[in-house]
Protein backbone atom coordinates (compact mmCIF):
# COMPACT_ATOMS: atom_id res chain seq x y z
CA UNK A 1 0.00 0.00 0.00
CA UNK A 2 3.24 2.19 0.94
CA UNK A 3 4.30 2.07 -2.78
CA UNK A 4 0.98 2.81 -4.35
CA UNK A 5 0.42 5.96 -2.10
CA UNK A 6 4.46 6.87 -2.74
CA UNK A 7 3.53 6.09 -6.97
CA UNK A 8 0.30 8.48 -6.35
CA UNK A 9 1.94 11.25 -4.73
CA UNK A 10 4.65 11.37 -7.40
CA UNK A 11 2.37 11.63 -10.05
CA UNK A 12 0.21 14.56 -8.36
CA UNK A 13 3.90 16.42 -7.56
CA UNK A 14 4.63 15.50 -11.20
CA UNK A 15 1.62 17.36 -12.15
CA UNK A 16 2.98 20.39 -10.19
CA UNK A 17 6.05 20.10 -10.97
CA UNK A 18 5.32 19.77 -14.76
CA UNK A 19 2.86 22.49 -15.05
CA UNK A 20 5.40 25.02 -13.24
CA UNK A 21 7.80 23.46 -16.39
CA UNK A 22 5.35 24.44 -18.65
CA UNK A 23 4.59 27.63 -17.31
CA UNK A 24 7.97 29.05 -17.47
CA UNK A 25 9.14 27.44 -20.78
CA UNK A 26 5.83 29.34 -22.48
CA UNK A 27 6.27 32.06 -20.68
CA UNK A 28 9.85 32.46 -21.85
CA UNK A 29 8.69 31.37 -25.43
CA UNK A 30 6.22 34.51 -25.44
CA UNK A 31 9.14 36.89 -24.36
CA UNK A 32 10.77 36.01 -27.51
CA UNK A 33 13.39 33.64 -25.87
CA UNK A 34 15.42 31.06 -27.53
CA UNK A 35 14.19 26.80 -26.80
CA UNK A 36 16.48 25.52 -25.48
CA UNK A 37 17.43 28.25 -23.03
CA UNK A 38 13.59 29.06 -22.01
CA UNK A 39 14.15 25.27 -21.61
CA UNK A 40 16.69 25.05 -19.48
CA UNK A 41 15.46 28.44 -17.41
CA UNK A 42 11.96 26.32 -16.90
CA UNK A 43 13.96 23.33 -15.62
CA UNK A 44 16.10 25.24 -12.80
CA UNK A 45 12.31 26.35 -11.87
CA UNK A 46 10.35 23.11 -11.87
CA UNK A 47 13.58 21.13 -10.22
CA UNK A 48 13.41 23.12 -7.07
CA UNK A 49 9.90 23.11 -7.12
CA UNK A 50 9.97 19.08 -7.45
CA UNK A 51 13.28 18.64 -5.18
CA UNK A 52 10.75 20.10 -2.14
CA UNK A 53 7.84 18.22 -2.97
CA UNK A 54 9.65 15.11 -3.29
CA UNK A 55 11.38 15.35 -0.10
CA UNK A 56 9.06 16.34 1.81
CA UNK A 57 5.67 14.87 0.64
CA UNK A 58 6.51 11.78 -2.00
CA UNK A 59 9.24 10.29 -0.25
CA UNK A 60 9.39 11.61 2.77
CA UNK A 61 13.22 11.76 3.04
CA UNK A 62 15.30 13.02 6.52
CA UNK A 63 18.24 11.83 4.64
CA UNK A 64 21.33 14.79 4.07
CA UNK A 65 19.84 18.01 2.53
CA UNK A 66 22.88 19.31 1.12
CA UNK A 67 23.85 15.42 -0.21
CA UNK A 68 20.24 14.76 -1.74
CA UNK A 69 19.87 18.60 -3.11
CA UNK A 70 22.58 17.66 -4.98
CA UNK A 71 22.44 14.38 -6.43
CA UNK A 72 18.79 15.34 -7.09
CA UNK A 73 20.02 18.08 -9.53
CA UNK A 74 22.75 16.05 -10.59
CA UNK A 75 20.31 13.10 -11.42
CA UNK A 76 17.66 15.89 -12.89
CA UNK A 77 20.38 17.12 -14.86
CA UNK A 78 20.97 14.36 -16.85
CA UNK A 79 17.57 14.24 -17.72
CA UNK A 80 17.68 17.63 -18.83
CA UNK A 81 20.44 16.58 -21.18
CA UNK A 82 18.28 13.79 -23.04
CA UNK A 83 15.19 16.29 -23.09
CA UNK A 84 17.26 19.43 -24.95
CA UNK A 85 18.81 16.82 -27.46
CA UNK A 86 15.50 15.62 -28.12
CA UNK A 87 13.84 19.00 -28.08
CA UNK A 88 17.35 20.21 -30.82
CA UNK A 89 15.93 17.23 -32.72
CA UNK A 90 12.29 17.36 -32.54
CA UNK A 91 12.60 21.49 -33.38
CA UNK A 92 15.92 22.21 -34.70
CA UNK A 93 15.89 19.66 -37.30
CA UNK A 94 12.53 18.23 -37.71
CA UNK A 95 10.86 21.88 -37.55
CA UNK A 96 7.93 21.09 -35.42
CA UNK A 97 6.69 23.44 -33.22
CA UNK A 98 8.36 24.04 -29.36
CA UNK A 99 5.40 23.77 -27.08
CA UNK A 100 4.03 20.50 -29.08
CA UNK A 101 7.57 19.03 -28.85
CA UNK A 102 8.34 19.84 -25.41
CA UNK A 103 4.88 17.52 -24.54
CA UNK A 104 6.04 14.94 -26.87
CA UNK A 105 9.49 14.51 -25.21
CA UNK A 106 7.82 14.59 -21.56
CA UNK A 107 7.13 10.95 -21.29
CA UNK A 108 10.66 10.06 -21.65
CA UNK A 109 11.51 13.28 -18.90
CA UNK A 110 9.22 11.69 -16.41
CA UNK A 111 9.61 7.81 -16.30
CA UNK A 112 13.90 8.76 -16.07
CA UNK A 113 13.07 11.12 -13.12
CA UNK A 114 10.98 9.03 -11.38
CA UNK A 115 13.70 6.01 -11.68
CA UNK A 116 16.90 8.11 -10.38
CA UNK A 117 14.61 9.64 -7.93
CA UNK A 118 13.58 6.18 -6.24
CA UNK A 119 16.64 4.54 -6.55
CA UNK A 120 19.56 6.86 -6.32
CA UNK A 121 18.07 10.20 -4.64
CA UNK A 122 15.79 9.39 -2.39
CA UNK A 123 16.57 5.41 -1.48
CA UNK A 124 15.74 4.48 1.80
CA UNK A 125 18.73 3.88 4.54
CA UNK A 126 20.17 0.98 4.13
CA UNK A 127 19.21 -0.07 0.81
CA UNK A 128 22.48 -0.78 -1.96
CA UNK A 129 21.37 0.36 -5.26
CA UNK A 130 24.38 0.93 -7.74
Amino acid sequence: MQQKTELIRYILTGGVTTAVNYALYGGLLAARIDFLIANCLAWCGAVLVSYALSRIWVFRSSGNLMRELFSFAAARFLTLAVETGCLWMLIGQLRLLPFPAKILVSGVTILGNYGLCKYKVFRKDGAQHG
